[in-house]
C-alpha cells in the first residue's frame, strides 16, 4: 500500500530533477570537459531512475491485476459449487412435494386436497418448474366421459375458471409494474456504481420470487383447466377438435391463454 503511493511520488520527483538539470545547464552552460561529464552523468542517473521506477510500477500493477483475476475466478468457482449444491437440494425437495401433491389430489378427501394446496403454497418459496416432468412415453389423453352435469353447470365452471385466470393475470401484471417502477426509482437515486449493482441484485431476487409465484399460479390453473376440458368436449360434436392448453409457462400471456381457451370452448356449448 505504501509503495503504491511512494512510487508515483518518486516518479514525479525524478521528472522534476531532470527538468531542473536541463534548466540549470541552459542557464549555466558547461565550458570544460569535467562540467560536461557531470551534466551527462546527472542525466544518465536520473533517466535510469525514471525507467526503473516506471518499470517497477508496471510490474506491480500487472501483479495486482493478476491477483484480482485469480480471486475473482476462485469466487466464481465457489459460487458455482454452492449454487449446484443448493439446486440439487431444491430439486429433491420439489420431487418429494410433487409426489405428495399428486397422491393427495387423486383422493376425494377434502382434507387431503387442502393439504395438497398447502404443499403448493410452500413450493412457491423454493421454486417450482414450469416444465412438466419428463416421461419415457407420453400418456394417451383420457377419454372424454359423459357426465350428469348440465351445460349450464359446465359453462358456470368455465366462467369461474376464467375469472380466476383474469384475477391472477391482473394481480401479477400490477405486481410486475410496481416492482419495475420501484427499481427504476431506486436506480435514479443511487449514489454510485456499487449501490446500483446492489439494487440490481435485489431487483433480480425479487423478480425471481415473483416469477416463481406466477409459475405456481400457472400450474394450478392449468391443472384445473385440464380436468375441465374433457367435460366440455363431451358436450360438443365428436368431430370438434380439442384445443391445446399451454403446457409450459413463458410469461403472463401463458396464464391468460388458459382462460381464453376454456371460455371460448364453453361458448360453443348450447344452453339446455
Amino acid at each position: 500500500m505504501i509503495l503504491d503511493v511512494l512510487i508515483p511520488i518518486l516518479l514525479v520527483l525524478v521528472s522534476v530533477l531532470i527538468s531542473w538539470v536541463g534548466v540549470e545547464m541552459a542557464n549555466n552552460p558547461p565550458t570544460t570537459n569535467p562540467e560536461k561529464a557531470m551534466y551527462r552523468t546527472r542525466f544518465k542517473v536520473l533517466g535510469l531512475a525514471l525507467v526503473i521506477l516506471t518499470f517497477w510500477q508496471a510490474l506491480r500493477a500487472s501483479a495486482q491485476q493478476s491477483e484480482a483475476q485469480r480471486e475473482s475466478r476462485e469466487v466464481a468457482v465457489t459460487n458455482a459449487r454452492n449454487t449446484g449444491a443448493l439446486q440439487s437440494q431444491l430439486t429433491t425437495l420439489q420431487n418429494l412435494m410433487a409426489d405428495a401433491m399428486a397422491t393427495f389430489r387423486m383422493t376425494t378427501d377434502p382434507k387431503l386436497r387442502q393439504l395438497a394446496d398447502s404443499y403448493a403454497q410452500l413450493a412457491q418459496s423454493v421454486g417450482k418448474s414450469a416444465q412438466p416432468p419428463a416421461t419415457d412415453a407420453t400418456p394417451a389423453p383420457p377419454s372424454a366421459p359423459r357426465t350428469a352435469a348440465t351445460n349450464l353447470e359446465l359453462k358456470s365452471n368455465a366462467t369461474s375458471l376464467f375469472t380466476q385466470v383474469r384475477s391472477a393475470y391482473q394481480l401479477y401484471i400490477e405486481a410486475e409494474a410496481r416492482l419495475d417502477a420501484k427499481s427504476k426509482g431506486q436506480m435514479l437515486v443511487a449514489k454510485d456504481a456499487d449501490e446500483r449493482v446492489k439494487m440490481l441484485s435485489q431487483y433480480g431476487n425479487q423478480k425471481a420470487i415473483l416469477t416463481k409465484q406466477e409459475i405456481s399460479a400457472f400450474n394450478r390453473l392449468n391443472e384445473q383447466a385440464t380436468r375441465l376440458l374433457p367435460r366440455l368436449m363431451a358436450q360438443l360434436p365428436k368431430e370438434t377438435k380439442a384445443p391445446e392448453l399451454p403446457m409450459v409457462f413463458v410469461d403472463l400471456s401463458s396464464i391468460e391463454s388458459i382462460g381464453n381457451t376454456i371460455v371460448q370452448l364453453a361458448d360453443k356449448i348450447p344452453d339446455r
